[in-house]
């Protein structure tokens, strides 16, 4: 064996990917087997070196790789699936801001990717795609920024925060 698969963590309904390698004599078949709490079973058409799982509670548990050739078999170690969930986010910035208010800073720190936008009295200054943004203020009245923010493995979150302009 010259590559183990890893553990992986996916988004719930995502995919996992394992990957395994083994050199030796040719001609060297795998076969990808999965432990769903009873032993290991051989899972159909699962033939290559990588393997692509549907990320669901059906599909949690251990997965491994077993290399045969015309020397013998050997087996990779485990690698177990983890399906994460959805995030939650804050917003973190002013509570209220002035009309016409210049470069009020709001921020979410700690995710991977950022997506902000702003509807109502107010306009994001610069980038949309940072752990913060700047917000310039209009007339009275109030805005809501949003965000959707992903970590390392795709799961993605939402949250919004509606600012009065007093």
């Amino acid at each position: 064996i010259t590559d183990q698969p890893a553990n992986v963590t996916a988004c719930n309904g995502g995919t996992a990917t394992f990957t395994a390698a083994a050199s030796g004599t040719l001609p060297i078949t795998v076969q990808w087997q999965r432990n769903s709490g009873s032993g290991f079973t051989n899972l159909p058409n699962a033939t290559a070196t990588t393997l692509n799982v549907p990320a669901n509670a059906t599909t949690v548990g251990s997965y491994r790789a077993v290399f045969s050739n015309p020397c013998g078999t050997n087996t990779t170690a485990s690698a177990t699936l983890t399906v994460g969930t959805s995030l939650s986010c804050n917003i973190d910035g002013p509570e209220v801001v002035c009309p016409n208010a210049g470069g009020s800073l709001y921020g979410a720190p700690g995710f991977a990717s950022y997506q902000w936008s702003i509807t109502g009295g107010g306009s994001i200054v610069g980038s949309a795609n940072n752990s913060s943004v700047l917000v310039n203020a209009v007339a009275a009245g109030t805005f809501t920024l949003t965000l959707q923010v992903a970590d390392t493995t795709g799961c993605l979150g939402n949250c919004s925060k509606v600012v009065p302009v007093e």
